[in-house]
This record gives structure tokens, sequence and C-alpha cells, in this order.
């Protein structure tokens, strides 16, 4: 299972690699599955590299990224053309915003007999 401490410095980790800024947005995770060669070398003692599987929009691209949350690395930043992300609840949120601060919107209320647009579900 992930935890929010593995994903807040897979973050961090991108961050400090110059990948990342502020308005970059993440729109999946998921735990690295190791390939076989790399289970079947695995020995008893052996350490185990965690590591997780991004994918970031930044600065209009998308990009699949995966990072070793055990050595603070990026293995992977690989820009992914002509895909748009699926929606997260940034962008989901945004959507109600700019709906209900619509002017044309608020009028098609308005002409149902509904005055307070925060009242409709988006």
């Amino acid at each position: 299972m992930m935890t929010a401490d593995e994903l807040n410095e897979s973050v961090s980790v991108l961050r400090s690699s110059g990948r990342i800024n502020d308005s970059s947005t993440f729109h999946g995770c998921c735990i690295y599955e190791p390939t076989k060669q790399e289970v079947a070398s695995w020995q008893p003692g052996d350490s185990v590299d965690r590591r997780l599987d991004l994918v970031v929009r930044h600065e209009g691209e998308v990009y699949e990224a995966r990072v070793s949350i055990t050595r603070g690395e990026v293995d992977r930043w690989e820009a992914v053309p002509n895909v748009v992300p699926r929606v997260g609840f940034v962008e989901l949120f945004k959507v109600m915003d700019a709906c209900r601060n619509d002017s044309d919107f608020q009028k098609a209320l308005k002409d149902r007999g509904i005055d307070d647009p925060s009242k409709v579900q988006i």
C-alpha cells in the first residue's frame, strides 16, 4: 500500500529535480511493479527500491514519471504526446466554479426560477 509520505516524497523529488512547479498537476499514481527479472534476482536481506509511477501535467504537456522513493531519484520522465490526462478534482471544481460564475448559465437558471447557483449540482 502506498502511503501519503511516499506520495509527498515523490512530489518533493520531482520538484527538487526541476521537473515540476506549483502549477503542475497529478493525474495518477501507483506503486511501480518490478519486472520479473528484478523479483527473481531478489535475495533475503536485499533492500527493496520503492518506486512510484505518476502521470503529471506540466506546462501543458503530459509526462509519465517513475520516482524512486528509496534513492530520491527520478528514474523516468517521458513526455506522452497527444493525450489528455483524466480529469482530477481540481479541474472539476474549476469547471463547477466557471459554470456558476457564467452570466449565461446564471440567466438560464433564473429563467427556470433558480436564484442561487450554489444549490445546483454540476
